[in-house]
């Protein structure tokens, strides 16, 4: 799937937010791996859902391959600005 996904904190918990309308809540499983819990019924939404991060020299996520959607790469921007994960 093509499209950008963007990951933040909010309310305490990370949130991942994809297209319009696609909000999943990120729970820890295991090291970089975390269970995705879709908030709304969606076609992309199953019982294996997962999203790993994967961490560059600096310590900063590179990338997140995301089960059904695929690899989005960071795409880092000046402070201030919406930061958000391309394919």
């Amino acid at each position: 799937m093509n499209g950008t996904v963007r990951i933040a904190m909010e309310n305490g918990g990370l949130v991942l937010h994809f297209h319009e309308g696609f909000t999943a809540l990120l729970e820890p499983w295991q090291y970089n791996t975390f269970r995705m819990k879709w908030q709304n019924s969606s076609a992309i939404a199953g019982p294996a859902n997962t999203a790993t991060f994967f961490i560059d020299q600096t310590g900063q996520a590179a990338e997140v391959r995301i089960d059904a959607l695929g690899t989005f790469r960071a795409n880092r921007q000046p402070a201030g600005r919406r930061q958000g994960a391309t394919p």
